[in-house]
């Protein structure tokens, strides 16, 4: 009895479509490099507003108080709070000294929104972020 030739396989779906291209993952990669080179506590500077600050990246850890800070149905007291709970997990203890001293300096122009661009800042430290949002993005709002 002849056998019967198998089947090929059927063909696998194509991948799903991306409506937004992410950014080349070699600032990334090359950060990651350049933190275990250096170690863990690299700290990294950041001007806003005319104020350099020491920071470090957060970890994975970190994302509680980062999400907590920029959830919008969380009062403003909360986010605030959680505001200043990563920035200063994350700054030089003197630079976070600093900056309080600058945010009640009447004169300085350094205020709760520069504070809000620093922690922006943390936040995407030695990544190709923050990248614009997707098409996908856009049409949910």
């Amino acid at each position: 009895m002849a056998s019967r030739p198998v089947p090929p396989p059927p063909a696998a779906p194509p991948p799903p479509s991306i409506d937004y291209d992410p950014p080349p993952g070699d600032d990334d990669l090359y950060s990651q490099i350049d933190d275990l080179e250096a170690g863990v506590d690299r700290w990294h500077e950041i001007t806003v507003q005319g104020v350099t600050v020491r920071a470090r990246k957060p970890g994975p850890a970190a994302l509680k108080a980062l999400t907590a800070a920029t959830n919008s149905k969380a009062t403003a007291q909360f986010r605030n709070d959680m505001t200043t709970v990563f920035v200063q997990d994350h700054l030089h203890p003197e630079d976070w000294e600093r900056v309080l001293v600058v945010m009640l300096d009447p004169a300085s122009s350094f205020d709760v929104r520069s504070l809000g661009e620093v922690m922006r800042r943390i936040a995407t430290l030695g990544t190709a972020r923050p990248t614009g949002p997707s098409s996908v993005s856009r049409w949910r709002r």
